[in-house]
C-alpha cells in the first residue's frame, strides 16, 4: 500500500511539472518578442528615418555614378585619376530599414505578394543575424526567421537559416514548410514574366522587371538554402535601378552595412544573362 503510495505522489509531481513546463512553452509561443514592435509608434520619426535611407540611397547613387565614370575613362586609356573610392560602405539601422521597406512596400504594392501569408512585417537586426518577423495566417503568433548573410570565397551571398522561433520559443524548421512552400510556388510562378521582361539600359540602370526578376531569384535561393547571386540593385526614379556588386555584409549594434562596388561590364553582362534564367554554369561557360 505504501508503495502505490509513494508512486501516486512521484505521478503527481511528474504531472505538476509536466503541466508547468506545458505552460511556461505556451505562454512563451503566445507572448512576442520584445523586440517585435511592427508599427511605428512615432509616425514623424518614422518618416525622417525613410527619408535619411532615401538619402543613403542617393549618395550611393551618386558615388556609382562618380565611379563608372572613372571606369569609363580607365578602360579608354585616360590619364586622369579616378576622384571616387572603388568601394563604398552603406549603413542602414533598423529603424531606417524599416521606415524604407514601409514607404516602398506602399508605393510599388508590395503588400499584394505577401499578405494572403503574413500580417504586420518588420526587420530586426541582431548582431551578425537580419531576423524577418511577421504574423503567419496559419500560426497562432509571431513567428520569426533568424538569418546570418555571409559571403562565401566565390563571392556569392549565402543567407544562412540559422533560427525560428514562434513568439520566443525555439520551433523546429518544419512548421514553415506549409507557408514557405506556397510562397515559393508563387514566386516561380511569376518569375518567368520578369525575366522575359528584364532590360539594363545603356546607363546601366535595370528597368521594374530586372529588379523584380533579381529579387524573386534571391527569395528562391534564400528559401532553398543556396548561395544567391551578391548584387543589389539600388532603387532610383522610374522603378528602376542600378546594379552594385556587394563585396561584405556586416551587422552590429542595430546597423547593417554593405560594402558595395560598381559592377564591371562583364559582371553586368553576366547579371543580365542571370536574369533572363541562365544558370550559373551556363553563364560562365559563355553558352
Amino acid at each position: 500500500m505504501k508503495l502505490v503510495k509513494r508512486l501516486l505522489i512521484i505521478f503527481s509531481l511528474f504531472v505538476l511539472v509536466v503541466s508547468g513546463l506545458a505552460g511556461v512553452g505556451y505562454w512563451r509561443l503566445k507572448v512576442d518578442p520584445e523586440w517585435y514592435h511592427p508599427v511605428a509608434t512615432d509616425p514623424e520619426a518614422s518618416r525622417l528615418a525613410a527619408n535619411r535611407a532615401d538619402q543613403k540611397v542617393v549618395e550611393t547613387l551618386n558615388w556609382a555614378a562618380s565611379a563608372q565614370a572613372a571606369e569609363t575613362r580607365r578602360r579608354l586609356g585616360s590619364t586622369r585619376p579616378a576622384d571616387s573610392a572603388s568601394v563604398k560602405t552603406i549603413s542602414f539601422s533598423e529603424e531606417e530599414l524599416n521606415a524604407f521597406f514601409a514607404k516602398w512596400r506602399t508605393q510599388n504594392h508590395w503588400d499584394d505578394h505577401y499578405s494572403a501569408y503574413l500580417d504586420d512585417p518588420m526587420i530586426s537586426l541582431q548582431d551578425g543575424r537580419i531576423v524577418f518577423a511577421g504574423r503567419l495566417k496559419e500560426f497562432p503568433s509571431v513567428v520569426s526567421m533568424h538569418y546570418e548573410p555571409v559571403l562565401t570565397a566565390d563571392g556569392q551571398l549565402n543567407i544562412r537559416l540559422v533560427r525560428v522561433l514562434g513568439g520566443r520559443l525555439p520551433m523546429p524548421r518544419g512548421i514553415l514548410d506549409r507557408p514557405l512552400g506556397k510562397l515559393e510556388t508563387a514566386a516561380r510562378a511569376r518569375l518567368p514574366k520578369f525575366q522575359k521582361g528584364s532590360r539594363i539600359g545603356s546607363d546601366g540602370a535595370g528597368n521594374a522587371d530586372a529588379l523584380k526578376a533579381a529579387s524573386l531569384m534571391m527569395l528562391l535561393d534564400t528559401l532553398d538554402q543556396s548561395p544567391a547571386d551578391a548584387s543589389l540593385f539600388l532603387p532610383i526614379e522610374d522603378k528602376r535601378g542600378l546594379p552594385v556588386r556587394i563585396t561584405a555584409v556586416t551587422i552590429a549594434d542595430k546597423t547593417l552595412s554593405l560594402d558595395v562596388r560598381v559592377m564591371t561590364d562583364t559582371e553586368s553582362a553576366r547579371l543580365m544573362e542571370r536574369l533572363h534564367g541562365k544558370s550559373d554554369q551556363a553563364v560562365a561557360k559563355g553558352e
